[in-house]
């Protein structure tokens, strides 16, 4: 749904609709890695995409949830805030 580049790494990064995975892709090795999704996550389907950039230290940057549309509002502790990833981490914060 949603990709951010890290041009200098050569490594594109990725959000999944609907579980809300995080995925890198190393060009180099042609190789795609699934980073998961943040623990406190709480709704197996959720919408992402609505942000994500990459800084120059390698940290990517995402958002997910939406407090309209399907169900119940979305939680705004758990999903109004930037989550990040940082390469060498196990998982998505």
């Amino acid at each position: 749904m949603t990709i951010a580049s890290d041009a200098s790494r050569n490594i594109l990064y990725g959000a999944a609709v609907p579980t809300g995975e995080l995925f890198r892709y190393d060009v180099g090795t042609n190789r795609t890695t699934n980073l998961g999704r943040p623990g406190d996550y709480d709704r197996d389907y959720l919408y992402v995409g609505r942000f994500m950039w990459v800084d120059s230290r390698g940290r990517v940057y995402f958002s997910a949830g939406n407090s309209q549309g399907w169900g119940a509002p979305y939680d705004p502790a758990i999903y109004r805030r930037i989550r990040y990833y940082e390469p060498g981490w196990a998982s998505a914060n």
